[in-house]
C-alpha cells in the first residue's frame, strides 16, 4: 500500500494577540481579522509558487487579551476540486509563510504610509529601502515585491487594520510564534500607516519581451518593409513587421524562395501593455529583429541566412 503524501512541511504555528482592555470581541471583527490573514497567507503562498493550497487553522483561545492560536496548514476544500492532490515535492512551509508575513507588515509600518526614498539593490537575493526619516531596512526581494505590487496583499492589510481602527478597546496587535516569541508588534497610533495605501510603487504599464529562434508559420508574405507580414505563432495569428535589412536584400534579389507551408525561425520582440480588467500583460505589437532561417515542408531544402 503507498504512502499517503505529506503536504506539510511544517505546520507554521503563531498567534493573533489584540491587545488592550478587551473582555470580549463582536464576531464580524474575530470574523474580519482571521479572514483577512488567511487571505493574506494563501496569497503569500501563490507568490511563492506553492502548488498546494493552504488555509489558516484555528487551535484555540486563551483568557485575557484576545490571543488566537492559530496554524498554517493544508486546505481542506482544495480537496473537493480537479487540483486537490497534495504535491510530495511542493510540502507546504507554513514557518516560511508567516515569517514571510510578518516581514511584510514590518515594512509596511517601517514606510509610515509613505513611499520610501530610497531603493537600492543589496545583493541577488535583498534590497534596502529608506524611509521618509532616512532609516534603512534590508529585507528579501520576495517581500518587497509583495509590498510594492502586489494588490491582494496590501488590500488585505489595509482592510485589516482599518477595522480594527475602528474597535474600541483594542489597544494593539502582536504576531508570536509557535514559542511564544514576538514577530511583528505594532501598536494603535500605527494601525493608520498600516491600513494606507499609498505606499505602492507606480505599476509597470508596457514592457518588451526578446525571444530567439522562434518558430513562425508564415501565412502572407509582404514585398518591401512598409507592411506586415502575417504569422501562425503559438497558435495565433499574428501580424509583424521585420526590420532585418540583410533578410530584405536577399529576398528582393531572389536569393529566398517561399512555398506553401514554410516556417521562418526567427528573433522576434513583443510589444506588451498591462490589461488592468485582466490584470494580465497583453502582447500588442510583435517585430521580427532578424531571420535566421526558412525551413520548407518535408522533402524540401532549406536556406540558411547564418
Amino acid at each position: 500500500m503507498a504512502k499517503k503524501v505529506k503536504a506539510i512541511q511544517s505546520p507554521g504555528n503563531f498567534k493573533i494577540a489584540l491587545k488592550g482592555k478587551l473582555k470580549s470581541v463582536d464576531a464580524k471583527t474575530l470574523a474580519n481579522t482571521l479572514m483577512n490573514f488567511n487571505t493574506l497567507i494563501q496569497e503569500i503562498n501563490r507568490e511563492a509558487g506553492n502548488e498546494n493550497a493552504v488555509a489558516l487553522h484555528i487551535k484555540g483561545f486563551k483568557p485575557g487579551a484576545l490571543d488566537i492560536a492559530c496554524a498554517v496548514g493544508p486546505d481542506p476544500l482544495a480537496n473537493h476540486t480537479l487540483f486537490g492532490t497534495s504535491n510530495a515535492n511542493a510540502a507546504i512551509n507554513g514557518d516560511a509563510l508567516v515569517n514571510t508575513m510578518t516581514d511584510i507588515l514590518a515594512v509596511k509600518e517601517f514606510l509610515g504610509s509613505r513611499k520610501p526614498k530610497g531603493i537600492k539593490q543589496k545583493d541577488e537575493a535583498n534590497i534596502v529601502l529608506k524611509n521618509s526619516q532616512g532609516k534603512t531596512k534590508v529585507v528579501s526581494n520576495n517581500v518587497g515585491n509583495m509590498v510594492f505590487n502586489n494588490p491582494v496583499v496590501n488590500g488585505t492589510i489595509n482592510n485589516t487594520f482599518q477595522h480594527l481602527r475602528g474597535i474600541e478597546g483594542v489597544e494593539g496587535l502582536t504576531i508570536k510564534d509557535g514559542a511564544g516569541k514576538s514577530k511583528f508588534k505594532s501598536n494603535r497610533d500605527r494601525f493608520k500607516h498600516l491600513s494606507s495605501s499609498t505606499i505602492d510603487r507606480k505599476k509597470k504599464t508596457a514592457q518588451l519581451i526578446e525571444k530567439s529562434k522562434v518558430s513562425l508559420s508564415i501565412y502572407k508574405l509582404v514585398f518591401g518593409t512598409n507592411n506586415n507580414w502575417d504569422f501562425y505563432y503559438e497558435g495565433n495569428r499574428v501580424s509583424a513587421n521585420i526590420i532585418d535589412e540583410k533578410f530584405e536584400k536577399k529576398m528582393l534579389t531572389g536569393q529566398v524562395e517561399f512555398i506553401n507551408g514554410d516556417i521562418m525561425i526567427a528573433d522576434i520582440e513583443i510589444a506588451q501593455e498591462f490589461n488592468e480588467l485582466a490584470k494580465v500583460f497583453e502582447n500588442k505589437k510583435y517585430v521580427i529583429t532578424k531571420v535566421h532561417e526558412i525551413k520548407h515542408p518535408p522533402a524540401q531544402s532549406k536556406l540558411d541566412f547564418g
